[in-house]
């Protein structure tokens, strides 16, 4: 006959089956190098990352941008209608997407940062954002995956809290957030397969200001890039130096900036670009939807300041472009609402079809320093910290 378990043994065995299952530990480092060796492992991925942008005082801006890795391809980004890229063996190709095999390329080194090669390939025209998994996939220690997320106007970022919650259909997420100095950031993993599906962002403008906010969602599609993309890109095709030539186009320096623009004021008066010869003219491109401009705009204002504070023969004119008004009518109310808001009292000149910004190139925010005698001199593209002093430099030269 079995010996029958003492009562201690039995009620021992009881406590383990209905012990409490251990507390989830959330680490945020530990979080972060999972989902950059899962986008490692994977063969391919082909997704979508959907941008809603809100800059306060102007209407939410949705963008979707695809991107994605393999077949050779370390990295892929396509803005529909607009332009494609993909990097190989250590090369950037971008062409403009026009749904056919592209007739030109730009081709340059990528190096180890792709972020600042796409910058340098668009030439301040208004370069993507490299999307946050491809960035993880090519980091290199816990201080690359944590600067992932800056989406360039976020200062240095640290590890915050961390924590599990229970994500779209009871799937559970883990949540990490990051802290700068100007904003924040709260990045979600799925918990089973580490790979990130999307984050918030807030980052502060100005002292005092409301924040501008983005919400970002990454959506797989498959695991096989567009093959037919792939393959125009790797065509014998022209090879052009300046983003400005993939669709045809000559670099962009106007030989007659100052004629008549053809524009009018916000108070409707034509804007004469010809009558500001003899002093420099700073042009200001802008939308209110551009977070970038956002944090420029302050720039030029302090510089229009600084020129009168010193007696300086200095022009700066803001130039409202890409907004798809539908009349000055319709965009006048809704600017002076923004620049009331942002306490800009500066001239602005309203560019409603975009064709006068084409002129210089496009891309936002986009800075036009002109010559006294009317030659385009200098162009600054996308946020750049230094810009305000890089104008003062700049017109200092321009000037007697």
């Amino acid at each position: 006959m079995p010996k029958l378990p003492s009562l201690a043994a039995l009620l021992a065995s009881l406590s383990v089956l209905f012990a409490p299952a251990p507390a989830f530990s959330c680490d945020g480092a530990a979080t972060l190098a999972k989902a950059a060796r899962a986008y490692r492992h994977l063969g391919a991925l082909y997704a979508t990352a959907h941008y809603l942008v809100q800059v306060p005082g102007a209407p939410p801006h949705p963008e979707t941008t695809e991107f994605g890795f393999g077949g050779g391809h370390s990295a892929y980004l396509r803005m529909p209608g607009l332009y494609v890229m993909a990097v190989q063996e250590g090369r950037l190709v971008l062409a403009a997407d026009s749904g056919a095999a592209p007739a030109r390329v730009l081709e340059q080194a990528a190096g180890a940062d792709l972020q600042a090669a796409i910058d340098a390939a668009f030439e301040g025209h208004g370069a993507p954002l490299v999307p946050v998994p491809l960035l993880l996939r090519a980091a290199h220690g816990t201080e690359d995956e944590l600067q992932a997320f800056r989406s360039r106007l976020l200062q240095r970022l640290t590890l915050g809290a961390c924590r599990r919650l229970e994500g779209p259909s009871g799937v559970p997420v883990i949540e990490v957030t990051l802290e700068a100095s100007n904003g924040s950031v709260r990045a979600r993993f799925d918990a089973d397969s580490s790979l990130l599906t999307g984050y918030d962002a807030q980052i502060a403008t100005g002292p005092g200001a409301p924040p501008v906010t983005a919400e970002v969602a990454f959506v797989p599609q498959s695991v096989a890039l567009p093959g037919d993309v792939l393959e125009g890109l790797a065509r014998p095709v022209e090879h052009v130096a300046h983003f400005t030539e993939l669709a045809g186009g000559e670099p962009p320096v106007p030989a007659e900036p100052l004629r008549d623009s053809g524009l009018r004021t916000l108070d409707g008066q034509p804007f004469a670009l010809d009558q500001l010869r003899g002093a420099p003219v700073i042009l200001e491109f802008w939308a209110r939807w551009c977070p970038p401009c956002r944090l420029t705009l302050p720039a030029v204002d302090r510089l229009a300041a600084w020129a009168r504070t010193n007696g300086l023969p200095v022009h700066v004119v803001l130039v409202n472009t890409e907004e798809g008004f539908a009349s000055e009518a319709a965009a006048r109310p809704e600017l002076e609402r923004f620049l009331n808001w942002a306490e800009l009292s500066l001239p602005t000149a309203l560019d409603l079809d975009g064709s006068f910004h084409r002129r210089f190139g496009g891309g936002l925010p986009l800075t036009v320093v002109i010559s006294p005698q009317g030659d385009v001199v200098a162009r600054h593209g996308g946020f750049d910290a230094q810009l305000e002093e890089s104008l003062r430099r700049e017109v200092r030269q321009l000037l007697p």
